[in-house]
């Protein structure tokens, strides 16, 4: 069993063809490798904008639901608890 699993691990791993892939294509010391360095990076600064934009949504969205279940207002109460008990169940509906 551990065999299998360790195979399973070391599987998507491996190459499919006959070439070798190594660290070589993301050098710096060939044009190839520089390239395909400054894509990356450009992706990794894309990746860390959206990132940081959806947790600052998700913040401002955090405080929209919860400022309603400290009002004095028991409607507004009722309403954030619906909210919440809705969206906590919304995964067993599907």
């Amino acid at each position: 069993m551990k065999n299998l699993l360790f195979l399973l691990l070391i599987l998507p791993l491996t190459s499919c063809s006959g070439q070798e892939l190594g660290w070589f294509i993301l050098s710096p010391n060939n044009v190839e490798g520089l390239t395909n360095l400054k894509f990356l990076l450009s992706g990794l600064t894309t990746t860390i904008y959206i990132s940081v934009v959806s947790i600052i949504i998700s913040a401002i969205l955090g405080f929209i639901v919860a400022i309603p279940s400290l009002a004095k207002n028991k409607f507004l109460t009722y309403i954030n608890i619906g909210y919440v008990e809705i969206v906590e169940q919304y995964r067993y509906l599907f």
